[in-house]
């Protein structure tokens, strides 16, 4: 499953040739060999077998095996479940790939303005986006390092940090759960308040900040205050930003590689 912790890319593909599923069928036999080893040299080798192993898995869905698990087996049940989130996160993808005004040239001194009919990424490392040769050239210098970094990162499978066009991804994302339960985000708020009625009292109360973590199934959201993310370095941009243009700060738990990343972000829910 370690194919899949770096991000969302292989994850359609993966439900389309039914390797997720075959994985979750091999683990009784898996758990049998211990703890896995994450090193790696290891995980070279692994990804090679996988790659030949997928040409045979192909062969499941002619079989018809694939349709013989009832959708009132736990497996099943989750499998669907699976599905339908994958379905709508790739939607979700779709419109954000789709919409022009995600595109950003990434040189901080780039003067172009309006629309970009398209954007190179850096041929080194895949990470980030330019209008013209002439941005990537003029940020070379401060790019350099962190290009190294991740190419390194990806040559040994180690995670890479999330780039600027996953988080914008991911800001997609979180905002379509928030208008999906905003009802529940509304009772969760009242509920907050009405526990610490001196939030309301105070004449500059601090925002309150959505809790979302997506480490598990279902979703789990919960309401705190801005106080408790008092030393987070963004904290007084949040603020500031949350002031003027009512986004809704959100603090994020995602699964992102061996470790889970923990995120501080402003998001934008209509």
């Amino acid at each position: 499953m370690n194919t899949f912790y770096e991000n969302y890319t292989w994850v359609a593909q993966a439900l389309q040739c039914h390797l997720l599923q075959t994985l979750m069928r091999c683990q009784p036999f898996v758990e049998r060999f211990g703890d896995a080893d994450n090193a790696p040299h290891t995980l070279k080798g692994t990804f090679t077998a996988a790659r030949k192993a997928l040409d045979k898995i192909e062969c499941l869905e002619v079989s018809g095996w694939i349709d013989s698990i009832p959708e009132s087996d736990s497996l099943g049940l989750a499998w669907t479940q699976l599905k339908k989130a994958v379905a709508s996160r790739w939607n979700t993808r779709y419109y954000h790939v789709s919409a022009q005004d995600n595109l950003e040239c990434m040189n901080d001194e780039c003067t172009r303005t309006g629309m970009y009919d398209s954007l190179m990424c850096c041929a080194g490392c895949y990470w980030v986006y330019y209008c013209s040769r002439k941005c990537q050239k003029a940020s070379w210098l401060s790019h350099r390092e962190e290009c190294q970094d991740i190419r390194t990162k990806r040559r040994t499978s180690q995670p890479i940090p999330p780039s600027h066009r996953d988080l914008e991804f991911i800001r997609e994302v979180v905002a379509d759960d928030i208008q999906n339960h905003k009802i529940h985000i509304d009772a969760l708020k009242k509920q907050f308040l009405k526990k610490h009625p001196s939030r309301k009292k105070k004449r500059f109360p601090l925002p309150l900040v959505l809790e979302m973590n997506y480490r598990d199934v279902p979703l789990e959201i919960s309401v705190s205050s801005m106080e408790k993310y008092r030393y987070e370095h963004s904290w007084q941009y949040l603020l500031d930003e949350s002031s003027l243009t009512g986004g809704a700060i959100v603090h994020l738990s995602l699964p992102w590689g061996p470790d889970d990343l923990e995120h501080l972000d402003l998001v934008y829910a209509e």
